[in-house]
């Protein structure tokens, strides 16, 4: 994929968090969806697509008999076919790979197509259901998982453990919940799971690109998780002008780092959900 396609897509991003929006902390759960297979939109995707509904290509418009309206934008999505690389330990493994980009147009904005994918009704979920969650994802995993009277919140690869405040130190269960999926996200990078370099690379420091991405994967890891289960927006959402330009920066020096963190973010997400993922994010036209 060309390098002013990820320019393409990070400059969407960064338009909205130059708004104050966080593209990552919204409830999307299959909120944007293919009007030609029905499912949500998933990885970058699902940042760069902000509105609910559906959405199509140009071809598929046409194809359909109808027509995009006059001055109306299009977004780019990114289709990611599977291809096999050799890990660091001479294993064979199959991830996404982003291979081609296609525009397609939310249905509002075209005349002649109507939608034809009712989506279902949302099931909220209750802290409950998050801990059914938590727990199964710990059992799976062997993550070992402790709340200590004190006020850091981390996971730690070399004890492959997390370690939070005890629970009635948060002001909210949104906050907490937040915070447990935040660093089961940094868990699911341990090198004998998805073996993400920002876990895995001891040389990784405070504040180094590496760093940086690890900690943008587990945001949007979190926020994925929190929002496929129906919970809504944790209520402590950070929005201040402090936390918007440090991602501005961030993401103006590194143009591929918000597309393949978002889609390391997916895959981390569905680790913890024990989703097994489609092929493919994104869509043929």
């Amino acid at each position: 994929m060309k390098n002013n396609v990820y320019q393409m897509i990070t400059n969407r991003i960064l338009e909205q968090l130059d708004k104050g929006v966080i593209p990552w902390r919204k409830d999307w759960r299959d909120a944007a969806i293919s009007h030609t297979t029905g499912k949500g939109y998933r990885g970058i995707n699902a940042l760069i697509l902000d509105r609910p509904g559906e959405y199509a290509t140009f071809a598929q418009i046409k194809k359909e008999g109808g027509s995009v309206k006059k001055g109306a934008h299009g977004y780019p999505v990114v289709f990611y076919s599977m291809i096999t690389i050799t890990d660091e330990d001479g294993k064979e493994k199959k991830i996404p790979w982003p291979t081609k980009y296609y525009t397609v147009f939310h249905l509002d904005d075209c005349e002649g197509v109507a939608p034809k994918h009712q989506q279902e009704d949302k099931i909220i979920a209750t802290d409950d259901d998050a801990e059914a969650v938590i727990a199964d994802y710990l059992s799976r995993s062997g993550v070992r998982m402790e709340h200590v009277a004190q006020n850091r919140a981390f996971y730690q690869p070399s004890t492959d453990s997390v370690t939070l405040p005890r629970r009635e130190q948060f002001n909210t269960s949104g906050g907490y919940y937040d915070t447990v999926f935040h660093e089961l996200t940094h868990s699911t990078g341990h090198k004998k799971r998805l073996n993400r370099p920002g876990i895995t690379d001891k040389a990784a420091a405070f504040g180094d690109e590496i760093y940086s991405k690890e900690e943008l994967v587990a945001e949007i890891g979190s926020a994925m998780v929190y929002s496929q289960l129906g919970m809504g927006t944790p209520e402590q959402l950070d929005n201040s002008t402090a936390y918007v330009q440090s991602w501005l920066k961030v993401l103006e020096n590194d143009p591929r780092m918000v597309v393949s963190a978002a889609n390391q973010a997916q895959r981390a997400a569905d680790l913890i959900l024990d989703k097994k993922a489609p092929q493919y994010i994104g869509e043929e036209d």
